[in-house]
């Protein structure tokens, strides 16, 4: 389904706020990387399926990344009120970078205090923490660690929210998140736009959020049937949440791999 966007005036208003964060300095590859389908796999299917990982195309990848880290002071937009303050860093694909709660005077999120970088999105670098939204593509998305449209807009009833997004330029769509704050909790809403002339069938959202872990903390989740996939052993499985081959994965510490869980009927 596509979801259109319906119009409003937004006014761009100037970064207040800088957070200083250590960090390796990127430099984008000046070459395009050429797109090949797999051997193989048919010319009809859509980009996306024919080749999920090594191309990022039409972007530019980042290879040439150094290991050093320096301090570096980059611009965040910052949402608050009397219950909650939520920090957005435009500079690094518009992540959510803490969600602290007055009231218990404490991160919900899990916030590194640096930036390290390691190879595993699309285009390349991809840093860990806070919340992470990746539209369209399978993966870590081609705007991890680039400046995205970010500004602040005023809704019908005075309060402020965030809006951000990006144009991929594979799919011809749009994306937008717009946060706002109703007392202590923070809302997002998703939009996606269709720009060219013909319906999207393989559109892909992922929002990756890093919450702090203990060993014995436990996932809660109904019961019922889902999608089991470990992406270090390739092949999917449907199990009867939370047991799978007699071990109960809602145990965190039972939770030995890369496990992604799909739940179908779930969309509204």
């Amino acid at each position: 389904m596509i979801i259109q966007h319906t119009s409003q005036a937004f006014h761009l208003r100037p970064y207040t706020e800088r957070k200083r964060l250590s960090a390796p300095r990127v430099n984008h590859d000046e070459e395009m990387f050429p797109y090949h389908p797999a051997p193989g796999v048919p010319k009809h299917l859509h980009p996306i399926h024919r080749n999920l990982w090594t191309s990022a195309f039409p972007y530019k990848k980042a290879m040439d990344y150094p290991g050093h880290f320096e301090v570096q002071e980059l611009p965040v937009v910052r949402l608050e009120n009397e219950f909650a303050r939520v920090t957005v860093m435009p500079s690094i694909g518009g992540r959510v970078m803490e969600i602290f709660d007055k009231k218990l005077n404490r991160q919900l999120l899990w916030t590194p205090p640096s930036l390290p970088l390691a190879n595993l999105s699309l285009s390349g670098p991809w840093s860990i923490g806070g919340i992470e939204f990746n539209p369209f593509r399978y993966g870590h998305n081609v705007h991890g660690i680039s400046t995205i449209e970010i500004r602040k807009v005023a809704l019908a009833d005075g309060r402020e929210a965030i809006a951000m997004g990006a144009f991929d330029e594979l799919f011809s769509c749009g994306w937008e998140v717009i946060l706002t704050l109703e007392k202590g909790t923070l809302v997002s809403r998703m939009t996606i736009t269709n720009h060219s002339s013909k319906d999207q069938r393989s559109l892909y959202w992922w929002t990756c959020i890093a919450v702090p872990q203990q060993w014995r903390d436990r996932l809660m989740m109904a019961p019922g049937e889902f999608l089991h996939h470990a992406m270090f052993r390739q092949g999917y499985e449907f199990h009867q949440w939370p047991m799978v081959h007699g071990v109960d994965w809602s145990q965190w510490l039972h939770q030995h791999e890369v496990v992604s869980g799909y739940l179908p009927n779930t969309a509204s």
